[in-house]
């Protein structure tokens, strides 16, 4: 991640994503295929396979991926019986038995990812057969577009997806984030094969007066590639980044972020977190990097697990700090707590939370002086 000065933009804010690895299997079991909904739509990739017939609890395999800098040891799965044995000529350990004997798995490394091959109801040799011809591609990174490229213009996006001038609004963006203000509008659109490889590139957003409908086509090469039902609300909320006019920066900040990174305005719209509108209630945009943020929180992404903290991914974060009226208290349960039936609730003058992407935390008491030190990269404008 980077900041420089830019037209148009106080400054330019450069950011890295980590690109989709792979995990594939050579070789299943007859009539095993993947389970509907099962893969990861994370940078680590993992998947479940299953066979389809009337049994209420069919055999499964599980295909997984974690970051895990340490050694291999003989207990990966919890138990410390771990069988040695080969994959791909490397070492790693198959465990089976109590505490969960159903469940067969081989574990092993490649690099500083653990891959793991777990099998339901099968057998030791089956599921050491399936480890054995798994392919992995570790996740690359990807320098995210901050300008748009060799693309069409405005009016060739507009008759490509069948308006004609006057009669239809493009806005510039990319998938991501036409993605994330469609589906907190409600809407749950499914992508594209183009869309879903590089969804950070840049495409227009096409909405046609008269019909429901929004079209996505492709920024550069012009020919669409999602036809999504409108939302006045969603469409209303994406920021057009074509083009960044004269002493403005588009999307609600004074930086210029890259394609794929939501501007503050659309973040703004898809809210982290519902939170009363109180004037006790202040609410604070961040944009961070993981690494930055690790560091000020390290329980917010759980060990960096299935999140490599080292990459300077660029990651928006929402604070909220909920107050009480002047020689008042209230309860510290912060919105999203489950708790237990009859819990009594520490009382104070004030709590916070702080969400990212797939994640969230909190606590009674002022917000720690480490989140309230993190730079924002794009500060409002």
């Amino acid at each position: 991640m980077a900041a420089e000065a830019g037209s148009g933009c106080a400054t330019v804010v450069h950011g890295v994503v980590s690109g989709r690895g792979s995990l594939v299997p050579g070789w299943l079991p007859p009539k095993f295929g993947p389970l509907a909904g099962s893969q990861s739509t994370s940078s680590l990739p993992d998947s479940t396979f299953t066979t389809f017939n009337s049994h209420p609890d069919p055999p499964r395999i599980m295909l997984g991926t974690a970051i895990q800098p340490a050694p291999l040891t003989s207990a990966e799965g919890g138990r410390a019986n771990g069988k040695p044995v080969k994959v791909h000529g490397q070492r790693a350990f198959l465990e089976s038995g109590p505490p969960d004997p159903p469940f067969i798995g081989v574990y092993w490394k490649s690099g500083k990812y653990l891959i793991s091959v777990i099998g339901y109801r099968l057998s030791p040799s089956t599921v050491l057969r399936v480890a054995r011809n798994v392919t992995f591609t570790p996740p690359g990174i990807v320098e995210l577009p901050v300008t748009h490229g060799k693309i069409v213009s405005r009016q060739a996006a507009i008759k490509a997806a069948g308006g004609r001038p006057g009669a239809a609004e493009a806005k510039l963006s990319s998938w991501t984030e036409v993605q994330a203000v469609a589906e907190r509008a409600g809407r749950m659109p499914l992508a594209s094969a183009l869309l879903n490889r590089s969804p950070w590139l840049p495409v227009w957003a096409v909405r046609l007066t008269g019909t429901p409908y929004v079209e996505v086509v492709s920024a550069a090469l012009g020919q669409p590639v999602l036809r999504m039902t409108d939302s006045r609300s969603w469409f209303a909320a994406l920021t057009d980044r074509d083009p960044v006019k004269a002493g403005t920066c588009p999307g609600g900040s004074t930086a210029l972020v890259p394609f794929g990174v939501l501007t503050r305005d659309e973040q703004s719209f898809t809210g982290a977190r519902s939170v009363s509108a109180s004037p006790r209630t202040s609410v604070r945009l961040v944009l961070s990097t993981v690494p930055a943020v690790n560091h000020a929180d390290e329980g917010l992404y759980g060990g960096c697990v299935q999140q490599n903290c080292a990459i300077d991914q660029l990651v928006w974060v929402t604070i909220t700090t909920v107050r009480a009226a002047p020689g008042k208290t209230i309860g510290c349960i912060p919105p999203g707590f489950s708790v237990p039936p009859g819990y009594k609730p520490k009382r104070g003058t004030e709590y916070y939370t702080v969400d990212v992407p797939d994640n969230s935390g909190g606590n009674c008491g002022p917000v720690p002086a480490a989140l309230r030190e993190l730079k924002d990269l794009a500060p409002p404008g």
